[in-house]
């Protein structure tokens, strides 16, 4: 892998130096606390086997012994829950399952103060947990995805990714069936230089599922996406994403798309800088690169209070409904806000109702299969109920107030002007407003009083 360290490698075994000292634990509790100087591999033999040692002096030869097979820490965590389960009197039969670590959910587990590099598979991998403290680690030189995160309640806080072969953190949890919500969050962390081989579909930060917050972080200098997923009821505030998909179009630093059932996100107070495609310093194609993408009538969306700088497109509503945009600034950007209205024409076959004589496009019939007519959708989402009678495939249901954009030519452009939506466009060029049109058909409603949007962004989820 092109970014190991140059000097040659040896064949020998991993070897980890760990502080054992650093194990802490409570009678009659789960709990278990890590605290090391420095994890990392001293020379690399093949992917996945390790051995591990318990002193922190200058490694000396390896001896022969039993391996645990594994990634990074997941192959420490192994060996701890063993001893943890040891001390607790479990019998043999109980401890063996526990050398395959994803088997085995933690919960209640505080780790701090680790680094954690060179291993070519994943960085970290903790699956089915909860209540886990990450804190004050760094995670680099790895050659898949730096950590995979899967469960409730965790939480992590200060966490340095880079040099990542896939995606940098992969975060899941919770249940998109019953909406229950994982409460997951991410804060405080700084992502990058990540998707160092696969340069597409590997972003910052792959999310999935329900509840999770990602707030207050880094995402920059990547090939492809900073964040990009799907689920529900998920917060993204006060992030910077900055230097992103300068190797492809159709992609964006925020993106997701393609559904009307998994809505509920709120991205606000985040900033986009120098989002845009750019090869050798020239530009290629068409402004296809967006701060914030809503793609494949996404729905059920607030973008509110977010900056763009420098973005090819600050944001592009991809014929979606239900969707709030408001109070954004936008500045030097080619262009401030894209609309289109694809369900009418080219992205017909997405939002098709068959009403029971064929097959329903992947929008309709996500919502039969979540049962949307049905609680938790139908409580949770209330607009739901009304989708495939009040002009499906139709963007529909909009608020959209453009703040400030310095651009007037790039305010706000369209693939068709069949847009049935109230759109409320607040644009000052010194002392004069700026209407941009939709088109004979559009209604376009020019108001300069910002604050009679409503300040409750969930109303149109």
């Amino acid at each position: 892998l092109y970014f190991w360290p140059p000097e040659e490698l040896g064949s020998q075994e991993t070897l980890l130096s760990l502080a054992e000292a650093g194990i802490v634990g409570g009678q009659g509790t789960d709990l278990l606390g890590l605290g090391a100087e420095h994890l990392q591999t001293q020379s690399i033999d093949w992917s996945s086997t390790i051995q591990v040692d318990q002193t922190l002096d200058p490694p000396a030869p390896m001896p022969h012994g039993p391996y645990v097979q594994g990634s990074g820490l997941q192959a420490i965590m192994t060996r701890f829950n063993r001893q943890l389960r040891e001390a607790k009197g479990l019998s043999p039969t109980d401890q063996q399952h526990l050398d395959h670590f994803v088997s085995v959910p933690l919960r209640n587990v505080a780790i701090a103060g680790f680094t954690v590099q060179y291993f070519r598979s994943v960085g970290i991998q903790f699956i089915e947990s909860s209540r886990l403290l990450l804190e004050d680690m760094v995670i680099e030189n790895i050659g898949r995805e730096g950590a995979v995160l899967d469960g409730r309640y965790l939480r992590v806080k200060n966490l340095s990714v880079s040099q990542i072969g896939c995606s940098g953190v992969c975060l899941s949890g919770g249940d998109m069936k019953t909406l229950s919500r994982a409460d997951n969050l991410i804060t405080q962390s700084d992502i990058h230089h990540y998707a160092r081989l696969g340069r597409t579909y590997t972003p910052g930060i792959l999310w999935h599922g329900v509840g999770h917050t990602i707030s207050r972080s880094r995402i920059h200098n990547g090939p492809w996406s900073g964040m990009f997923g799907k689920g529900n009821d998920c917060h993204f505030s006060a992030n910077h994403f900055s230097d992103l998909g300068y190797e492809t179009t159709d992609s964006g630093a925020w993106y997701s798309g393609r559904t009307w059932a998994h809505r509920g996100h709120l991205i606000h107070h985040n900033t986009f800088e120098r989002i845009r495609h750019v090869i050798h310093g020239q530009p290629l194609g068409f402004s296809s690169v967006m701060g914030v993408y809503l793609d494949d009538q996404l729905a059920g969306i607030s973008v509110y209070n977010n900056s763009f700088v420098e973005c090819q497109t600050g944001i592009l509503l991809g014929g979606g409904r239900d969707i709030m945009i408001s109070h954004n600034h936008f500045e030097k950007n080619d262009n401030c806000l894209l609309m289109d209205d694809r369900g009418l024409n080219w992205g017909s076959s997405q939002c098709h109702d068959s009403k029971g004589s064929g097959q329903n496009g992947v929008l309709v019939q996500e919502l039969y299969d979540v049962k949307y007519q049905s609680p938790p959708y139908s409580t949770r989402y209330p607009r739901l109920l009304e989708t495939l009678d009040i002009q499906p495939c139709w963007p529909v249901f909009l608020q959209v107030v453009i703040h400030h954009c310095d651009d007037p030519h790039g305010l706000i452009s369209q693939s068709d002007s069949r847009l049935w939506t109230l759109l409320t466009v607040n644009q000052v060029f010194g002392n004069r407003y700026h209407n941009s049109s939709f088109g004979s058909t559009a209604q376009t409603i020019i108001s300069s009083q910002l604050n009679k949007i409503t300040d409750n962004h969930e109303d149109l989820c």
